[in-house]
């Protein structure tokens, strides 16, 4: 414990805080007279917005694509860092699981995506600073994410079919997040930065995170570092379900495996009380240089990034002949990014930007026996990615009337993959290597006419696989993959000030057809997953064509507002020919294929805040949400697995000056629309319902040129047993128990 706070907490607050007052000095020792110019920048007029109404987390976003409601075409969900804070968990996934519309693939505390109405894996792009995150993530829930919430500063939830800027891969989504890697502009202070560490009960956790900006002149330079350990946490009961031990290995009742030394059948202990296997430790630092020229001409910035992640993956039964252990990740990333825009006064030609990024990614999958086979440890699979992605945006407005962005947008990668056939140390090892490149180039327009207003964007991509796995091996030639994309979105909005009995309203409908591609992962897998207890296959060895993924969608919003009250509502249907997801395959073992079927997405989500009371020095809120979504397999006249279910939800808020106080109330309903039973697909078990209630509170003193916040929040007061049904590991790994998290943050 000692060391752990020496070298991971006390380290990185004072390597960011010593070097950015150090750097400070001698630059501005430098600068003539020893004085930094007052003025500060504040860029040129990029931040043009007409007014809006804010519906608390929902912003309106002008700066890049124009505003006309939240139902626009590429509209965003903003939270801001002061959301984040107030909710913020271990992964991105579990900090954004309760936004409407939003849930998380849950795979313990060191690996959770998001998913969005439904749709995850590679449906969900995620991206730092709007570019990839350049992981392996998408392929696997097992795998983490590279990314410390802690140190993001804002989130950008991209909707629906928003495909056409970031990829035609983000049918259902895209999450952006904006770190602090670069500053978002010079600051005002010579030196500036935040430290704020955190303590939660349930699993002993122990988090810091530490930013640092120093500035001289059009410079600037940032350092972050962050680090973050926790034990097996808390549950309120048992690990794993009843139904799921009456399955598991019928008609035994429960689990069992062979004692090796005794040649006997024993019982697998079902955990009560703590999740074994969840431990969790994650540092991650970096250093990133800003130019940005007081003409407002544009800027320059590139960073530096390293994220190292340690965890354990919750125990699966994998089969009565199986070896008894554990997996444990270790997964680490070294990452460059460069950020170029240049700003002119032109109309056709507002803003080009430009971003690049280039990481070497890696991971290891550690088998760890228990009991009879504690002294069994050996590297199961390993995964290794070398990818590069870059855009170049060019902004542009005519006659007031029209704007727009057209760019082009790319990734070229190297995934290498080395996996055991079976779960032992004596078993072969098996190498594949996949060379996947991926070219695009994408319109986006608005044309604004009084009340109405119109979008329009295409999307083309071009994507070669190149598959070198049997030329590796020795028995035969490198053989692959082409094919191209055309993706289409439109969009209708017509907004009015005072009509009816509203102050304002706004009402959208959108319509797309996409076409995505598969990647390598599903088109070509053929190895062991140890830590989701699969042997996964993929598409082409069922002997499918290459073929797109095709989404035909439709949605419809409104937005309103009268008095104090604020809401919306969105309605949503996809239609998807050739839908791929990972499907378990019954009398083959553990064995999971990737497969292609027609399948339909149906649902909505909708919020309501009510503004009580507000105030200069202080303010009532009240929110209510609910959301919903529905996945059909068509091809098998059943549903699909892994669909979340029906959640309702609400928040009360106080603001009282420095002091401020929230409780969350949800209820999420019992799913029993479940797949069923196939030919081929074995049953998917259903998920209680279960209420969830958080508490947390903060107050800020405010001293001299600094803030001093302290925080707590109480999660899961009710200490209620609760799984997330888009969880693999639902029927195994329930969500924590009762925790209390307390922190202080100090900005300067």
């Amino acid at each position: 414990m000692i060391r752990f706070f020496i070298v991971h907490v006390l380290r990185p607050i004072v390597l960011s805080v010593s070097l950015a007052w150090l750097l400070a000095s001698m630059l501005q020792a430098q600068a003539s007279g020893g004085a930094v110019a007052a003025a500060v920048p504040t860029g040129s007029a990029k931040n043009e917005s007409e007014t809006v109404y804010e519906l608390e987390e929902f912003f309106v976003v002008a700066e890049r694509y124009g505003a006309v409601g939240d139902f626009s075409l590429v509209s965003i969900q903003v939270l801001e860092a002061a959301e984040l804070e107030r909710q913020i968990q271990a992964t991105l996934g579990e900090t954004l699981a309760w936004e409407p519309g939003l849930n998380a693939s849950y795979f313990g505390p060191g690996a959770s995506r998001p998913v969005i109405r439904g749709l995850g894996d590679y449906r969900v792009r995620m991206l730092v600073d709007d570019i990839g995150t350049l992981d392996v993530s998408d392929n696997s829930p097992d795998h983490g994410v590279p990314l410390e919430p802690l140190l993001i500063r804002r989130v950008d939830i991209h909707r629906g079919p928003d495909a056409l800027l970031f990829g035609n891969a983000a049918i259902g989504g895209a999450i952006n997040s904006q770190t602090r890697v670069l500053p978002e502009e010079l600051p005002a202070q010579v030196v500036s930065g935040s430290v704020e560490t955190r303590y939660e009960t349930a699993a002993d956790g122990r988090s810091v995170a530490a930013y640092g900006t120093a500035r001289t002149g059009e410079f600037a330079l940032r350092l972050t570092g962050a680090a973050r350990r926790a034990d097996d946490y808390d549950i309120p009961g048992s690990a794993r379900t009843a139904e799921y031990e009456r399955n598991a290995n019928p008609p035994d009742a429960f689990p069992t495996l062979k004692n090796t030394q005794t040649g006997a059948s024993e019982r697998v202990p079902n955990p009560v009380g703590k999740l074994t296997n969840t431990q969790l430790e994650t540092v991650t630092n970096s250093i990133g240089a800003l130019w940005e020229p007081e003409s407002g001409v544009g800027r320059l910035g590139l960073a530096y990034s390293r994220y190292e992640s340690n965890y354990g993956v919750p125990y699966q039964y994998p089969g009565p002949g199986e070896l008894y252990g554990d997996t444990e990740m270790q997964m680490w990333q070294s990452r460059v990014d460069l950020d170029a825009s240049l700003e002119t006064d032109l109309e056709w030609f507002e803003r080009l930007r430009f971003r690049l990024g280039h990481a070497d990614y890696g991971h290891e999958e550690w088998f760890v026996g228990r009991a009879w086979q504690a002294d069994t440890v050996f590297t199961d699979t390993l995964m290794g990615l070398e990818s590069s992605e870059a855009r170049v945006d060019l902004f542009h407005r005519f006659l007031d009337t029209i704007e727009g962005v057209v760019g082009v947008h790319g990734f070229e990668r190297e995934l290498d993959v080395s996996g055991r056939f079976q779960k032992n140390p004596n078993s072969l090892r098996i190498p594949y290597l996949f060379e996947t490149s991926n070219v695009a180039a994408f319109l986006v327009e608005t044309f604004t006419l009084g009340q109405w207003t119109v979008r329009g964007g295409y999307r083309y991509e071009r994507q070669q696989i190149n598959n070198y796995s049997n030329q590796i091996n020795g028995i035969g030639g490198v053989f692959g993959d082409r094919g191209e994309s055309h993706s289409l979105a439109g969009g209708l909005t017509w907004r009015k000030v005072a009509p009816w009995i509203f102050d304002e309203l706004a009402l959208t409908l959108n319509l797309s057809r996409i076409e995505r591609l598969p990647s390598e992962t599903e088109r070509y897998a053929s190895w062991s997953n140890p830590a989701i207890g699969r042997f996964v296959l993929g598409t082409f060895y069922q002997g499918d064509p290459y073929q797109k993924e095709s989404s035909s969608a439709l949605e419809l919003g409104a937005e309103l507002h009268r008095g104090d009250w604020s809401g919306r509502i969105n309605l949503f249907h996809y239609d998807f020919e050739n839908f791929i997801f990972l499907e378990d395959q019954k009398g083959f073992g553990n064995l999971a294929q990737y497969l292609s079927k027609d399948a339909t997405f149906r649902g909505g989500e909708a919020e309501l805040t009510w503004r009580v009371q507000e105030t200069a020095t202080s303010a009532w809120r009240i929110k209510g949400m609910i959301d919903f979504v529905q996945g059909e397999n068509n091809t098998d006249d059943t549903y699909l697995p892994r669909i979340p279910p029906l959640r309702v939800g609400s928040r009360i808020e106080c603001e009282q000056g420095a002091f401020h106080a929230g409780a969350d109330l949800r209820y999420a309903f019992k799913q029993d629309n479940t797949q069923a039973a196939t030919a081929s697909a074995a049953r998917e078990l259903e998920t209680d319902a279960y209420f969830e209630l958080n508490l947390d509170a903060q107050y800020r003193w405010t001293l001299a040129d600094t803030d001093l916040t302290v925080f707590a929040r109480l999660q899961n007061a009710l200490d209620a047993e609760r799984r997330a049904h888009a969880s693999f590991l639902k029927d195994v790994a329930p969500l924590p128990g009762r925790s209390l998290s307390l922190g202080l943050r100090w900005e300067f």
